[in-house]
């Protein structure tokens, strides 16, 4: 399994309290499948992080709508797929004190490209053409990759580990 990088797990304070937890969804999984599957996801890791935190059933609003995050990571990596042998998606979530660092492993061409790494480190918009491209593969799950920037607070591409 992978683990951000120190330089992350640095800025979360990653230490001997903090918590990974590992989710690996397989390549052959209809949309369907997916669908129900990202749905029960997020609502695991809504009670996973919640129970770390000791907050309840008292999660804000803001901090559930930042799963969803996970979810249109999820779908791209399922989108991103095609034409590959097979690989899972693999998702990680990492705990500490003072943040939550959600990863993941698509072993797609999308994430190989520095034009990318760059444009998401930077939050770059993409063009409506590449968007859409990444977006009509799964229906129901056209967030975008603007809604992912609007709820991360850093994001780091490694096109050599495809994290």
């Amino acid at each position: 399994m992978f683990k951000p990088n120190k330089e992350l797990l640095d800025i979360i304070g990653w230490d001997e309290k903090s918590v990974p937890s590992y989710r690996i969804l397989p390549s052959d999984m209809t949309l369907c499948q997916i669908t129900f599957s990202l749905e029960n996801l997020i609502t695991g890791l809504a009670y996973e992080i919640s129970q770390y935190y000791k907050w309840g059933k008292n999660m804000k609003e803001k901090d559930t709508g930042k799963l969803i995050i996970v979810s249109e990571a999820i779908k791209n990596g399922f989108a991103h797929r095609t034409g590959h042998n097979g690989e899972n998606i693999e998702y990680g979530m990492f705990i500490t004190p003072q943040a939550v660092c959600h990863g993941f492993r698509d072993y797609g061409v999308f994430f190989k490209s520095k034009e990318v790494k760059h444009n998401f480190e930077t939050k770059t918009q993409f063009c409506k053409k590449t968007e859409a491209i990444c977006l009509n593969y799964l229906e129901g799950f056209r967030q975008g990759v603007c809604f992912m920037y609007e709820d991360s607070d850093i994001i780091h591409v490694d096109i050599l580990r495809r994290i």
